[in-house]
């Protein structure tokens, strides 16, 4: 790196030293104002909390794990407002402590930031999404040096001394519109298939909890959404007593169309590049998992899953880590691989374990005081009304499509980010040229 009395004190977070012609290091203090967040104390004091403006948290951010935070679970009043930061929609905010240290995202609402964030603003010839990468990309060294030892902090005065690689303007954007391609090709994935999910579990609710189809046929009515040949699956009737069920259903369990059972594995007899998937790659509320590492990075016990076995996180608070395998692997002993009897049941047996209702079940028969956990043969009892096998496998001809299209979209969201992640150093040193990064991301969006 060229000696240069403006970069006296600053911190090089990159390992290339040479620039292309018209390019330049420069401090990102120098780049953009820095300021931290504010937080009304006590947390979720009613005085402050449950108002509507948005209460940006770190969590909320690792959840939708896409460059723009939309949704957050909590909320401020304008008291509460006044004791934090308000930032505008469309601000860049970098997490400043603990385990998601130097995580940067995009605020796509106004809303408001606790002490655990940055706001990166007033950008002076710096771009504002180069810059998001850039400091997503930086984020391993980021933690490495920020201070602290138990929780590491990276306060103001270290985000401002950190060295940034600048190409002229246009060309940021130009770098940053490149990787944006492939983030929002992915992100659309993401939200289709909370839609594709939204779907498939409201029809399930309507068949299999409410039977609504079988109320209205009683009722002498046409099912709401549904063709006649569908429509005479169900019955007209239910039968009395205090677990009301159609007529030609029977009171069945879990367990009479799926099974667990355990394939341990030794770890040392696996390639290292095999799947893995614990309870930290199980995001809560995803029908299809979209995340998970390699064997060889984990030396614990593991158990064998195939591709469309439904994993179910058997640690409490996890239970609602629940989700098809999109690829076979090896899991955690701390998941559950379930097995549907057949394909048939598979949407069926998916919807079942990520009810309410059988969450409910797992915090009651959980068992241990350090970590509550529950086994399979507590949740294969879990009572449910079992279907005729034909209406089951009408709810599979009408939410496999669904199924399968979320599956599919997680295998190609997977490939756009490693292509994002092999161009962002590239493209953030010169090594790769605009035209040459276009024409690589041109056959995938």
């Amino acid at each position: 790196m060229p000696s240069d009395s403006r970069l006296s004190g600053g911190i090089r977070t990159f390992d290339w030293t040479a620039l292309p012609r018209g390019w330049r290091f420069e401090l990102l203090g120098q780049l953009c104002s820095i300021r931290r967040g504010a937080s009304p104390r006590p947390a979720g004091d009613p005085l402050y909390f449950g108002g509507q403006i948005p209460w940006f948290k770190i969590g909320d951010a690792t959840k939708e794990r896409g460059r723009w935070l939309r949704n957050t679970e909590d909320t401020v009043n304008e008291a509460g407002a006044a004791c934090s930061v308000r930032v505008p929609a469309g601000s860049l905010i970098v997490s400043n402590s603990g385990v998601s240290l130097g995580f940067a995202v995009l605020a796509a609402v106004e809303g408001c930031i606790h002490d655990g964030w940055l706001l990166l603003y007033d950008f002076v010839g710096a771009d504002r999404d180069y810059l998001y990468y850039c400091i997503n990309y930086f984020t391993p060294r980021i933690r490495g040096m920020a201070d602290g030892t138990t929780q590491p902090n990276l306060n103001t005065g270290i985000a401002a001394r950190l060295i940034i690689p600048l190409p002229p303007l246009p060309e940021q954007r130009a770098i940053a519109d490149i990787l944006e391609a492939l983030d929002d090709r992915a992100d659309l994935n993401r939200r289709t298939n909370e839609t594709l999910e939204s779907i498939a579990r409201a029809i399930f609710k309507s068949w299999f909890v409410d039977f609504d189809p079988v109320r209205a046929r009683a009722e002498g009515r046409q099912p709401v959404g549904m063709d006649a040949e569908t429509a005479v699956l169900f019955p007209a009737s239910m039968t009395g007593g205090d677990s009301e069920t159609p007529t030609g259903w029977r009171r069945g369990k879990i367990g009479d169309v799926a099974s667990s059972t355990a394939s341990p594995v030794d770890p040392r007899t696996l390639d290292p590049e095999t799947p893995y998937i614990g309870l930290e790659h199980m995001p809560r509320g995803r029908v299809v998992l979209d995340e998970w590492g390699q064997a060889g990075q984990v030396m614990s016990g593991k158990a064998r899953f195939q591709t469309t076995d439904v994993l179910f996180g058997k640690l409490r608070p996890y239970f609602r880590k629940v989700g098809i395998a999109p690829v076979s692997g090896v899991c955690s002993t701390d998941v559950l691989a379930v097995v549907p009897k057949s394909d048939t049941w598979l949407p069926f047996v998916l919807m079942h374990l990520s009810s309410d209702d059988l969450i409910e079940r797992a915090n009651a028969c959980s068992t241990g005081t350090k970590m509550p956990r529950v086994r399979w043969g507590d949740i294969a009892r879990f009572e449910i009304a079992v279907p005729p096998e034909r209406v089951a496998a009408a709810y599979c001809k009408m939410v496999s499509p669904m199924l399968r299209n979320a599956v599919s979209s997680v295998l190609e969201s997977r490939t756009l980010a490693a292509l994002r992640d092999a161009l962002l150093p590239k493209l953030l040193s010169g090594e790769l040229r605009i035209r040459d990064a276009e024409k690589m991301v041109e056959d995938h969006v």
